[in-house]
């Protein structure tokens, strides 16, 4: 039985993470690419990034569902994100249910 009733499938896109959350020149991207590089993930291991995120929700348990006007639903969570430093930077993931099993990652960032 699953820890919480959310997907059980977390997918993140390589690309996500190499074309825009680690990367420092990206107009929108940078500023948070400048944070997740500074605990430790790179652009040239992006599967410990996939991974940290992947378990991002398994850490954080309570999720929060939000339903669009237009749209999947979505959901969020915040707190630690397991870092290759060591150090456990508090972040909010936002994650899309594509299907009652599988929610595709669609961004993170610093809590503030």
């Amino acid at each position: 039985m699953s820890a919480h009733p959310w997907p059980s499938l977390w997918q993140v896109a390589e690309d996500k993470l190499v074309k825009y959350l680690l990367d420092i020149n990206h107009p929108v991207g940078g500023p948070k690419a400048k944070f997740f590089l500074n605990f430790g993930f790179s652009p040239s291991a992006p599967e410990a990034f996939a991974a940290a995120l992947a378990a991002h929700p398994w850490l954080n348990t309570q999720g929060r569902l939000m339903t669009p006007p237009i749209g999947l639903p979505r959901l969020t969570f915040e707190g630690p994100l397991a870092a290759p430093d060591g150090r456990e930077p508090r972040v909010r993931t936002v994650w899309e249910i594509v299907s009652d099993d599988t929610a595709r990652f669609l961004t993170a960032y610093p809590c503030r």
